[in-house]
């Protein structure tokens, strides 16, 4: 009865301390925007973008990860709580690369005056 209690009160508390999807989706979105903007503005830029999407899945992950809380987040919260974390993690990285890529398929304005 006590270890049945115990797991319940664990269980019970997971939801309070796991952030809502509508603020995991607003800073994904937030830092997807701004890394893409730092990638098409200088490409040492996205050295900075790297870092600061590391930190926020070394924030994300860590508790869906962890033997204890993680297998409680799913029954509590559901899967696509779990999907949507982790989509939201690693979105940033998606931008990131979409950046670097648009930047290096943008013509300079010599390759311009030169087809004229």
């Amino acid at each position: 009865m006590v270890r049945m209690l115990t797991r319940f009160c664990i269980v019970a508390e997971v939801v309070d301390k796991e952030p809502t999807l509508a603020w995991l989706w607003t800073v994904a979105v937030i830092l997807s925007v701004a890394s893409f903007g730092l990638c098409r503005w200088r490409r040492w830029a996205s050295f900075i973008a790297l870092a600061a999407t590391a930190i926020w899945i070394t924030i994300l992950l860590p508790e869906l990860r962890d033997p204890f809380i993680g297998p409680a987040i799913p029954q509590e919260l559901g899967r696509s709580y779990v999907i949507q974390t982790y989509v939201t993690a690693f979105l940033p990285l998606v931008f990131i690369f979409l950046g670097l890529y648009r930047d290096g398929t943008r013509p300079t304005s010599g390759a311009y005056l030169r087809s004229r």
